[in-house]
């Protein structure tokens, strides 16, 4: 199959993929909050967790659509599988694995440990150490704490 061919295939599924997510981000935003009675605390704690996954998933569907938007929108300039780090074409396979990569996988793999590397440096693990050492409480059970048993 000729690289023509896999982009075209990849197009394809894209779109798929784009009005798929639509679709179901649709049907979601209509559901809404269906509990008219709350019922007790534990209810109430089960409808609060299911409402937070239900709008964490939320985002990560919209994120996704705009992943998905932005790879349309480099197919339509003619920029589509070519690498935003180095510009070299992005092998077919990883376009397969990852439809709206925009990155080989050098640059993904550089980009990433670059952000790992930075954090690490960000982060001042020698002054936590110090503050978690620095605490002076005795070793204590967990019968020790003032909880409603």
């Amino acid at each position: 199959m000729s690289r023509k061919e896999a982009l075209q295939k990849l197009y394809d599924r894209l779109l798929a993929d784009r009005n798929d997510l639509r679709a179901k981000l649709a049907a979601e935003a209509g559901l809404g909050d269906l509990s008219s009675n709350r019922g007790d605390f534990a209810d109430v704690a089960n409808a609060d967790v299911e409402n937070e996954l239900s709008q964490q998933l939320k985002a990560l569907g919209s994120r996704e659509l705009a992943q998905i938007e932005k790879a349309l929108h480099a197919m339509r300039e003619g920029n589509y599988g070519n690498c935003e780090g180095c510009g070299k074409a992005i092998p077919i396979t990883r376009l397969r694995a990852v439809p709206d990569a925009a990155t080989c996988v050098t640059c993904q793999t550089k980009h990433e440990e670059e952000g790992f590397f930075a954090e690490q440096a960000e982060a001042d693990w020698e002054s936590a150490f110090r503050s978690e050492s620095s605490m002076s409480d005795r070793e204590f059970s967990m019968n020790d704490l003032e909880i409603e048993r």
